[in-house]
């Protein structure tokens, strides 16, 4: 199975999440980018006129983008990762951004043990699920997760299945119930999904 991020291996990350005004605005910034650092993987948010960008290289400077606001960015390294059994092509990105409560390296690393006790412990593991790759920004305020899903409309069906908060939850165990109340965590969190900048896929 090819994979749709790259160096899917590689122990640290940089990224950045920039909006833009409208879509035209983004397009033209990620062929600017593009042509100026191709260490950079591009992705267009699926539901909004924003535009991600992955360094797994040494990238020391941020990319200049104009007509945007950067929304976020971060200098995160490797937790941990998950798979699922089945390989299919992945045709979305999902982009979990779980803040703490206070910089806790500690909680950072507890909090991922947690979901992954849920993801490997669900009786019926959410469908369409592939990869889940858990970054801690060195900051140590945030957590967060590259995900892998066969499409965006797969990830919108598992988020109905526990509907905790704002964004659902895509278990309702008592061990995805204990991911989500963490003691360290945020209610407040950021789930976006993306498709590679350019691919036409299933949204």
């Amino acid at each position: 199975m090819t994979g749709l991020i790259g160096a899917s291996d590689a122990e640290t990350v940089r990224i950045w999440r920039w909006v833009f005004p409208n879509a035209a605005n983004r397009s033209a910034a990620a062929r600017n980018v593009i042509g100026t650092d191709s260490r950079l993987q591009l992705f267009d948010d699926l539901d909004a006129p924003a535009l991600l960008a992955i360094a797994w290289e040494p990238c020391p400077e941020a990319p200049h983008v104009h007509n945007a606001e950067l929304a976020w960015s971060t200098d995160a390294q490797r937790i941990a990762s998950w798979r699922a059994e089945r390989s299919e092509a992945p045709g979305c990105l999902v982009v979990v951004r779980q803040p703490l409560k206070a910089p806790d390296p500690a909680a950072q690393r507890d909090w991922v043990s947690t979901v992954l006790r849920a993801l490997d412990g669900d009786a019926t593991p959410p469908e369409g699920l592939l990869t889940a790759n858990f970054f801690a920004g060195r900051d140590g305020a945030s957590v967060y997760n590259l995900a892998e899903w066969t499409s965006a409309e797969a990830h919108r069906t598992a988020l109905t299945i526990g509907r905790h908060g704002p964004h659902g939850s895509i278990g309702s165990s008592d061990l995805w119930r204990a991911a989500r109340e963490h003691p360290a965590i945020t209610a407040e969190h950021e789930v976006r999904r993306y498709a590679r900048h350019g691919a036409l896929v299933s949204a």
